[in-house]
């Protein structure tokens, strides 16, 4: 692949609004949602008397703000809240070509179709690398102001943890947007791709996880969804202690294999993305 391609898609991305909008609900959205609110909740008189849940609450919101959590703070943010808007901005970039009828445009503009894909593929991973380094950063100023007025330590993680705490928020967020790519590639548009990466995300897997607590095949179905995968494997991170399950009663897969499932999902559709734009006739 030519630089030419990567930089035409890097272009289109900058210039794009919904580029913009979804990157910064996600770095805005940690700040607003994670620090700020849960900082006024730990700021709310306790009603004077002793309750081991509610203290045992408030010790696990006071562990989420510490910047010694920063790292797993932060996954946590980009597995949840990241996955639905990079999956988005993955099915947007594609099927607007067609919804736009630029594809043909393209197509003549670069050696193959398969490397109009991988242009716009690597020029997503170059966006997504640059969303996970705003979120770290907008994580490390949320949580050192937050300590600070606490009163309490303001050390964050070190760098080695910093460091393979990014490569897994890419992963993550890699995945999630590979998936909407293929959707927008398959689907030639944009509403379809988007409504159905949406229910997909936020109601297909968070539906099929309630039910496998009492039907086993489905608990064996959601060990390969991109959700249950990507909070394993965000949660791997920073100390045992900080280390959590899924949240629905589920045992989760160990780092591992989440991070094989999330691989097998990028991989599975770069290929799907490119075949499917190769064989297609776009008359």
């Amino acid at each position: 692949m030519t630089i030419g391609p990567l930089r035409a898609e890097l272009m289109k991305l900058r210039r794009s609004r919904s580029t913009w909008v979804l990157g910064g609900l996600l770095v805005v959205g940690l700040v607003l949602f994670t620090y700020l609110l849960l900082y006024l909740v730990l700021q709310q008189p306790s009603s004077g008397q002793t309750n081991p849940e509610v203290e045992a609450s408030r010790s696990a919101l006071q562990a989420t703000l510490a910047p010694s959590q920063l790292a797993t703070t932060v996954l946590s943010d980009i597995s949840g809240l990241g996955g639905p808007l990079v999956l988005i901005l993955g099915a947007m970039s594609m099927a607007r070509e067609y919804t736009w009828g630029t594809v043909r445009l393209l197509l003549t503009q670069t050696a193959s179709r398969g490397t109009m894909v991988i242009a716009k593929l690597a020029a997503l991973a170059v966006v997504l690398s640059i969303l996970v380094i705003a979120s770290f950063v907008a994580g490390a100023f949320g949580a050192w102001p937050v300590a600070t007025l606490r009163g309490v330590s303001t050390s964050f993680p070190p760098a080695g943890e910093l460091l393979r705490a990014a490569g897994i928020g890419w992963l993550i967020l890699a995945a999630w947007c590979s998936v909407g790519v293929t959707l927008g590639t398959v689907l030639r548009s944009t509403g379809l791709a988007i409504g159905l990466g949406l229910v997909y995300a936020l109601v297909i897997e968070s539906l099929v996880r309630a039910l496998a607590r009492n039907l086993s095949f489905l608990e064996t179905i959601s060990r390969g969804m991109l959700q249950p995968n990507a909070s394993a494997l965000a949660a791997s991170v920073g100390p045992p202690s900080a280390a959590r399950g899924l949240g629905d009663g589920l045992t989760p897969n160990s780092p591992g294999v989440a991070a094989a499932v999330l691989v097998a999902y990028l991989l599975a559709a770069v290929a799907v993305s490119v075949v499917t734009v190769r064989i297609r006739d776009v008359s």
